[in-house]
């Protein structure tokens, strides 16, 4: 007698097309803090009394941190839940935002922009939290939609913030930067699994 086909041991989608579109736009949520200033550098620099060429520290500054947070802190990815670690993030986002937007002075400005940048970390892990959970077949179709979701961050954040700062002032960019951090800090534990069952990025289960 025949023994029957063995079945497919690839594992199931488990995420749905509407978490996936919950995950695009938080990409694209929190990629955008960093662009705001971008369209806003006059008033921004008009407002501290700075030069062009000083106000540009806080655009520089912000990408250097970047880079720092993701050799120092992308890493902890293999060895924290990365529900509890995206949480974190975003939450240190949500503060970053809230000290640009009440900001003072100039220095406090520019420290809180580079603490915005060294905490973007969130719109690496998601990519890698999605693909985790979808079947090979759709691994290509899923990192589009994510990868869209971060264009659709760094461009709407040139354009929105350039229509918010035209029309109700440079804080108010980062005003909605910090709501909708405040959203996500509430919709991304609510979406991401409660289980460590996703296994670290770049290592291989155990056998």
């Amino acid at each position: 007698m025949n023994s029957p086909e063995p079945i497919e041991s690839n594992a199931p989608a488990r995420i749905s097309e509407l978490k996936l579109f919950l995950f695009a736009l938080s990409s694209a949520a929190v990629v955008a803090n960093g662009y705001y200033i971008h369209p806003l550098i006059t008033p921004v620099a008009e407002e501290f009394g700075v030069s062009g060429a000083t106000i540009g520290l806080a655009p520089a500054l912000n990408q250097i941190a970047l880079a720092l947070g993701i050799l120092l802190l992308l890493p902890l990815g293999d060895r924290i839940n990365n529900r509890k670690l995206v949480t974190i993030f975003v939450v240190g986002q949500f503060f970053a935002m809230l000290a640009m937007a009440l900001s003072t002075s100039f220095t406090t400005f520019v420290a809180a922009s580079s603490l915005l940048g060294f905490v973007t970390i969130a719109p690496y892990l998601l990519p890698a939290y999605v693909t985790q959970r979808v079947a090979p077949g759709r691994i290509g179709h899923v990192t589009g939609i994510m990868t869209a979701g971060v264009t659709l961050g760094i461009l709407g954040s040139r354009v929105g913030g350039g229509l918010l700062g035209h029309y109700f002032g440079w804080r108010s960019a980062y005003w909605v930067g910090v709501a909708s951090m405040a959203l996500l800090v509430i919709l991304l534990p609510l979406i991401m699994e409660r289980k460590r069952d996703e296994k670290p990025s770049g290592v291989e289960p155990p056998r």
